[in-house]
């Protein structure tokens, strides 16, 4: 369901209670339009009036709505009575076309960042709603004002509709700017530089390909895919290759507390695993063998951690690591 006036039709009903699950923004969009007593469901959210999935009462009087249904059925709970409604806001996408001559090349990033409402600027707004967000944009600026005006070819993993995309193209103004995701239908950015990678980084025939066709061809590579530890650390021991020398690969969200995101319980945090890399320690991996290993360590030249803004539960989510890959072995 992705209609608000359906979904008001469908909760009509005398219900007696009605939750919503989870506490994310089409949750709380539906909490805004729709005048309901509605208790608001989450596993992590420590906010007042917000309950705990055990906390429902599994009973046919009452409706749960779920809004994302991946995270629900991560959650140890499996109701029985209880009437059920998938909502999935469906937002209008429109295309726009990005010039490839900038008239003002002294832009700091940071403003790209909010011009193009991305989740790296100091905030961004979605659905109407006004949220504090990562601010990676003095970060960013700080490795690469000195190198954004050269010709560079920069890969972006998890593009989603593209806002960072965009951002990274005007600041990168002479670059040519990849974008790789699984979805390219919502992308909402065209550009004679930017080149869509329609692609699944979990498959190995498309891996093997992708190396195969960009082996040290990149000089930025940004992971902003989908922050579960598994894909993390296989993009990392995939694509680090694709990178030029004298490069960067830089890794984003990597720290999220939230257990799903945990999906590799035999392997190191990616925190850890970086950490080993930069101090040149080698360590138990299914995912680096040793011989991987030496090749990292023997190409890091530096590994650098900072935080964002992002704080949710009293708790900072915002990860970010720029690794940087040696001149030459030399």
């Amino acid at each position: 369901m992705k209609n608000l006036i359906e979904l008001n039709k469908k909760i009509n009903k005398n219900y007696s209670k009605i939750y919503l699950f989870p506490n994310n923004i089409y949750s709380r969009l539906i909490k805004k339009k729709i005048k309901k007593n509605f208790i608001i469901v989450d596993s992590y959210a420590k906010k007042k009036g917000v309950i705990r999935p055990k906390k429902i009462k599994d009973q046919k009087k009452n409706l749960l709505i779920i809004t994302d249904q991946k995270i629900f059925k991560l959650v140890n709970f499996q109701p029985k009575k209880i009437n059920i409604l998938y909502f999935r806001y469906k937002e209008k996408i429109k295309i726009q076309k990005l010039s490839n001559y900038i008239k003002d090349k002294t832009k700091h990033i940071s403003k790209l960042f909010l011009k193009y409402n991305t989740d790296k600027a100091k905030y961004y707004y979605r659905l109407g709603f006004k949220d504090k967000s990562h601010n990676f944009g003095p970060i960013y600026h700080k490795f690469f004002h000195s190198i954004r005006d050269k010709k560079l070819n920069i890969l972006e993993i998890g593009t989603y509709r593209g806002s960072s995309t965009a951002a990274f193209h005007d600041y990168f103004y002479n670059s040519n700017i990849y974008a790789m995701d699984i979805n390219k239908k919502i992308m909402r950015y065209r550009s004679k530089r930017i080149y869509f990678i329609h692609m699944d980084y979990t498959k190995k025939a498309s891996i093997d390909f992708f190396k195969n066709k960009f082996d040290n061809f990149f000089d930025i590579i940004i992971d902003d895919g989908g922050h579960y530890k598994s894909h993390i650390l296989n993009n990392f021991n995939n694509f680090f290759d694709c990178l030029k020398k004298d490069s960067f690969y830089i890794i984003e969200g990597f720290g999220l507390k939230y257990k799903h995101f945990d999906d590799l319980k035999n392997e190191f945090t990616v925190k850890k695993i970086l950490y080993f890399f930069k101090n040149k320690f080698f360590f138990k991996s299914k995912i680096f063998n040793k011989r991987k290993q030496k090749k990292i360590i023997a190409n890091i030249n530096g590994v650098y951690f900072f935080k964002g803004d992002y704080i949710r539960n009293n708790i900072n989510l915002s990860d970010i690591c720029f690794i940087k890959k040696k001149v030459s072995n030399n």
